[in-house]
């Protein structure tokens, strides 16, 4: 599993954002300055006045086209994780003000990833956890201390689910509705991810 954190950063400011995560981490943190190929075990970090997108296993960093609207980082990153990873990503809202992360979130759902949100009430700054769980799409919500056995939880469960064959699983659901649900429910929680999408503003 490997990690893509993506804060609103201002586009002035000297992120040491990487060396306060290096801290409490055994894994390697680093900011993004170019494109690079993503490795498990690795924690990659949003830098200042860019953009972040996933394509073909590597990360992808763009300058920000940086309006008077509301921040889309968060947003533009869920969408092309889900493009890139399907059933494979995670997103996970932690605190933060705004909506951002919202509207990717829903695109992660589309393709069939799992989401998260951190429970508003643990939250420093609801808005962005609050404003996700109003969408409905949501899969699970935890305080943030709780968020890494889940994750790793859900690490496992993909790892020791192996699905049968195509041609062997549509024989099995024609023939048997207990079959369909079952292959329904070992799916979804089989849709773990090597990429997992943290959105935090503190």
């Amino acid at each position: 599993m490997s990690f893509v954190i993506v804060l609103h950063l201002s586009p002035t400011h000297q992120s040491q954002a990487d060396d306060i995560f290096q801290r409490v981490t055994n894994m390697p943190v680093m900011q993004m300055a170019e494109s690079t190929r993503i490795e498990k075990n690795h924690i990659y970090l949003i830098s200042p006045a860019t953009t972040l997108s996933m394509t073909d296993g590597c990360l992808s960093v763009a300058p920000a086209n940086r309006g008077r609207g509301r921040p889309v980082a968060i947003d533009l990153f869920f969408r092309s994780l889900a493009d890139a990873h399907g059933t494979r990503a995670i997103s996970v809202i932690l605190s933060g003000l705004g909506s951002d992360g919202a509207v990717g979130m829903g695109r992660i759902k589309e393709c069939g990833g799992i989401t998260l949100a951190q429970t508003p009430d643990d939250a420093e700054y609801d808005e962005m956890p609050a404003n996700a769980l109003a969408t409905g799409l949501v899969d699970i919500v935890l305080p943030v201390g709780d968020m890494p056995q889940k994750l790793i939880e859900l690490s496992a469960n993909a790892r020791s689910i192996k699905l049968p064959p195509a041609d062997d699983e549509q024989s099995a659901m024609a023939a048997s509705p207990d079959a369909q649900r079952t292959s329904a429910a070992e799916g979804r929680i089989a849709t773990d991810s090597e990429n997992v999408a943290g959105a935090h503003r503190p």
